[in-house]
């Protein structure tokens, strides 16, 4: 259901940046989306970002008009089942729970709702973006990795076995904001290295293996998390041609994008917020 969702989604999008950096949803308690719920949530046609169940819609003095179509995000929790005969002692479990939203152009509400006035004054108030160069530098800094530059054309890495990004010198990019999105995509595949959030063996991950296809995944959606953190405007990673070809692999592969997102929000959690806490 959530692939196909994203898959949707993609094909409107066209990009994956245009379903994460326009603008972080936030359910209308003022709890923000994260992961897999930010390209979840994704409808050009709605300008509001505040989204609700029925019942929470209700119960902020709204109703849904009737008739419209809901959407769905997803969050993880956890549940430990009964002993059995053949498992006395089960450890706990995650699942994934769905659940189905509003958004709040989709309701009416009583005009001069207080409280739904100041929860879109507080959206308009955005904090100022991190400054790209800043979240780089301390990252490298603080876990210790090579940043090494290579020539034009050669193409950008990071290695596992030597800890280490290799990537051109930002002149040789159309612009800054090519660069960082460059950049971005390697620090997050950085953070899979075994001392840190352990996604890969070191010297284990086969070029062209569904492993590997997987962590490209991670980067990719990781790298546009940072994005949208900078509000740095990524293109050349996010063309169409790039996009319509992940498409098949989610279908093949239905439970990728949701892995994916999880472990890339992960990701940016670990590079913005100093490691695992």
């Amino acid at each position: 259901m959530i692939t196909n969702q994203i898959i949707v989604n993609l094909e409107n999008a066209t990009t994956w940046s245009d379903m994460i950096s326009s603008g972080r949803p936030i359910n209308i308690t003022g709890r923000a989306y994260r992961g897999i719920n930010l390209m979840l949530l994704y409808n050009s046609n709605f300008k509001s970002r505040i989204w609700g169940t029925f019942r929470q819609i209700i119960k902020h003095g709204g109703r849904v008009r009737k008739g419209e179509k809901s959407s769905i995000v997803g969050f993880w929790s956890k549940y430990k089942p009964e002993p059995s005969e053949q498992n006395k002692e089960p450890t706990e479990r995650w699942y994934l729970k769905i659940y189905r939203v509003f958004n709040v152009e989709q309701c009416e509400f009583i005009e001069g709702n207080e409280y739904l006035e100041s929860l879109e004054g507080k959206l308009n108030e955005e904090p100022i973006p991190r400054i790209p160069n800043e979240i780089v530098s301390d990252y490298l800094k603080r876990e210790n990795i090579t940043l090494q530059r290579i020539s034009q054309h050669s193409v950008p890495y990071y290695s596992p076995n030597k800890d280490l990004i290799s990537i051109t010198d930002h002149t040789h990019y159309k612009s800054n904001d090519e660069y960082f999105m460059t950049l971005f995509h390697e620090l997050t595949h950085s953070t899979g290295h075994p001392k840190r959030l352990n996604r890969f063996e070191v010297g284990n991950t086969v070029f062209g293996s569904q492993d590997y296809s997987l962590e490209e995944l991670v980067a990719e959606i990781g790298a546009n998390f940072l994005s949208a953190e900078t509000a740095i405007k990524p293109d050349f990673l996010n063309s169409v041609g790039y996009i319509k070809g992940w498409i098949p692999q989610l279908i093949e592969h239905p439970r990728w994008i949701v892995s994916a997102a999880a472990k890339a929000e992960q990701a940016v959690e670990y590079i913005l917020k100093g490691g695992i806490s």
